[in-house]
Protein backbone atom coordinates (compact mmCIF):
# COMPACT_ATOMS: atom_id res chain seq x y z
CA UNK A 1 0.00 0.00 0.00
CA UNK A 2 2.83 2.07 1.00
CA UNK A 3 4.67 1.93 -2.33
CA UNK A 4 1.63 2.00 -4.10
CA UNK A 5 0.33 5.11 -3.15
CA UNK A 6 3.54 6.46 -2.95
CA UNK A 7 3.93 6.05 -7.10
CA UNK A 8 0.33 7.30 -7.35
CA UNK A 9 1.64 10.69 -4.94
CA UNK A 10 4.28 11.42 -6.74
CA UNK A 11 2.30 10.79 -10.22
CA UNK A 12 -0.31 13.21 -9.10
CA UNK A 13 1.92 15.97 -7.87
CA UNK A 14 3.27 16.23 -11.85
CA UNK A 15 -0.34 16.81 -12.44
CA UNK A 16 -1.11 19.21 -9.46
CA UNK A 17 -3.45 16.86 -8.40
CA UNK A 18 -4.16 15.40 -4.62
CA UNK A 19 -4.66 11.31 -3.90
CA UNK A 20 -7.09 10.09 -1.69
CA UNK A 21 -6.64 7.39 0.88
CA UNK A 22 -8.84 5.56 2.84
CA UNK A 23 -8.78 2.64 6.10
CA UNK A 24 -11.36 0.36 6.16
CA UNK A 25 -11.96 -2.61 8.86
CA UNK A 26 -10.80 -6.02 7.30
CA UNK A 27 -8.16 -4.25 5.14
CA UNK A 28 -4.59 -3.24 5.20
CA UNK A 29 -5.35 0.08 7.10
CA UNK A 30 -8.37 -1.24 8.87
CA UNK A 31 -7.75 1.87 11.97
CA UNK A 32 -6.48 5.35 12.11
CA UNK A 33 -3.09 4.00 13.85
CA UNK A 34 -2.60 2.07 10.99
CA UNK A 35 -3.46 4.81 8.39
CA UNK A 36 -1.41 6.98 9.81
CA UNK A 37 1.85 4.91 9.93
CA UNK A 38 1.38 4.47 6.38
CA UNK A 39 0.32 7.95 5.85
CA UNK A 40 3.93 8.78 7.91
CA UNK A 41 5.69 7.01 5.87
CA UNK A 42 4.04 7.79 2.32
CA UNK A 43 5.27 11.33 3.52
CA UNK A 44 3.85 13.21 0.31
CA UNK A 45 1.62 16.70 0.96
CA UNK A 46 -0.75 15.68 -1.59
CA UNK A 47 -2.12 12.78 0.43
CA UNK A 48 -5.58 13.12 1.66
CA UNK A 49 -7.78 11.59 4.06
CA UNK A 50 -11.56 10.45 2.67
CA UNK A 51 -12.60 9.56 6.59
CA UNK A 52 -15.69 6.91 6.99
CA UNK A 53 -16.49 5.88 10.40
CA UNK A 54 -18.58 3.33 9.19
CA UNK A 55 -15.80 1.45 7.37
CA UNK A 56 -13.71 1.55 10.90
CA UNK A 57 -16.63 -0.17 12.44
CA UNK A 58 -16.89 -3.83 13.59
CA UNK A 59 -18.44 -6.16 15.90
CA UNK A 60 -15.70 -5.23 18.68
CA UNK A 61 -15.95 -1.36 18.13
CA UNK A 62 -19.15 -0.33 16.81
CA UNK A 63 -20.46 2.01 19.82
CA UNK A 64 -17.01 3.49 20.20
CA UNK A 65 -17.82 4.94 16.52
CA UNK A 66 -17.33 8.73 18.06
CA UNK A 67 -13.96 7.86 20.01
CA UNK A 68 -12.72 6.67 16.50
CA UNK A 69 -14.10 10.01 14.48
CA UNK A 70 -12.58 11.75 17.33
CA UNK A 71 -8.81 10.19 17.14
CA UNK A 72 -9.46 10.60 13.41
CA UNK A 73 -10.17 14.37 13.50
CA UNK A 74 -7.37 14.42 15.92
CA UNK A 75 -4.70 12.32 14.17
CA UNK A 76 -5.57 14.06 10.47
CA UNK A 77 -6.65 17.27 11.30
CA UNK A 78 -6.42 19.54 7.68
CA UNK A 79 -5.65 16.59 5.62
CA UNK A 80 -8.91 15.61 6.04
CA UNK A 81 -10.50 16.16 2.94
CA UNK A 82 -14.15 15.12 2.45
CA UNK A 83 -16.06 12.69 5.47
CA UNK A 84 -18.64 9.89 3.62
CA UNK A 85 -21.62 10.33 5.79
CA UNK A 86 -23.25 6.46 6.08
CA UNK A 87 -25.67 5.07 8.95
CA UNK A 88 -25.82 1.84 10.12
CA UNK A 89 -27.90 -0.54 13.12
CA UNK A 90 -25.62 -1.18 15.73
CA UNK A 91 -26.21 -4.27 17.94
CA UNK A 92 -23.60 -4.56 20.86
CA UNK A 93 -20.67 -7.38 19.53
CA UNK A 94 -22.27 -7.58 16.32
CA UNK A 95 -21.04 -6.38 13.19
CA UNK A 96 -22.60 -3.14 12.11
CA UNK A 97 -25.23 -3.57 9.02
CA UNK A 98 -25.33 -0.37 6.92
CA UNK A 99 -28.79 1.31 6.49
CA UNK A 100 -29.58 4.54 4.78
CA UNK A 101 -28.77 8.19 6.04
CA UNK A 102 -30.89 8.76 9.10
CA UNK A 103 -32.67 5.61 9.73
CA UNK A 104 -29.89 3.82 11.97
CA UNK A 105 -28.50 4.27 15.36
CA UNK A 106 -26.02 7.18 14.68
CA UNK A 107 -25.87 9.75 16.55
CA UNK A 108 -25.54 12.51 13.64
CA UNK A 109 -26.34 15.62 16.10
CA UNK A 110 -22.96 14.86 18.18
CA UNK A 111 -20.68 13.51 14.64
CA UNK A 112 -21.94 16.71 13.38
CA UNK A 113 -20.46 18.78 16.21
CA UNK A 114 -17.53 17.29 16.03
CA UNK A 115 -16.75 17.93 12.22
CA UNK A 116 -18.29 21.35 12.41
CA UNK A 117 -16.11 21.93 15.30
CA UNK A 118 -12.78 20.49 13.04
CA UNK A 119 -14.13 22.39 9.84
CA UNK A 120 -17.49 24.43 9.86
CA UNK A 121 -17.41 24.03 6.05
CA UNK A 122 -16.28 20.33 5.83
CA UNK A 123 -17.01 18.38 2.83
CA UNK A 124 -19.58 15.83 3.31
CA UNK A 125 -20.28 12.63 0.83
CA UNK A 126 -23.33 10.85 1.12
CA UNK A 127 -22.32 7.49 0.25
CA UNK A 128 -24.33 3.97 0.49
CA UNK A 129 -27.58 5.35 0.21
CA UNK A 130 -29.33 5.22 -2.88
CA UNK A 131 -33.13 5.00 -4.55
CA UNK A 132 -35.86 6.53 -2.96
CA UNK A 133 -33.93 6.91 0.16
CA UNK A 134 -31.54 9.80 -1.26
CA UNK A 135 -34.06 12.92 -0.83
CA UNK A 136 -34.92 11.57 2.85
CA UNK A 137 -30.98 11.72 3.86
CA UNK A 138 -29.92 14.59 1.91
CA UNK A 139 -33.55 16.66 3.68
CA UNK A 140 -31.82 14.46 7.13
CA UNK A 141 -28.38 15.86 6.77
CA UNK A 142 -29.02 18.97 6.58
CA UNK A 143 -31.81 19.73 9.14
CA UNK A 144 -29.18 17.62 11.38
CA UNK A 145 -25.84 19.97 9.77
CA UNK A 146 -27.69 23.45 10.45
CA UNK A 147 -29.54 21.82 14.30
CA UNK A 148 -25.09 22.21 14.69
CA UNK A 149 -24.47 25.25 16.21
CA UNK A 150 -20.41 26.66 15.45
CA UNK A 151 -18.73 26.29 18.15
Amino acid sequence: VVETFSELCSYAEDHDAYVGIEGAAGHVLYDVKTLKTACDEINKDNLKIIFDIYNFLDESNSTDYLNILDAGIDTFGQKIHCFHIKDCYIRQNEKPVQCPVGKGDLDFIEIFTRIKRHNENALLILEGTTGSDIDYAVDFINKQWNMVKKI
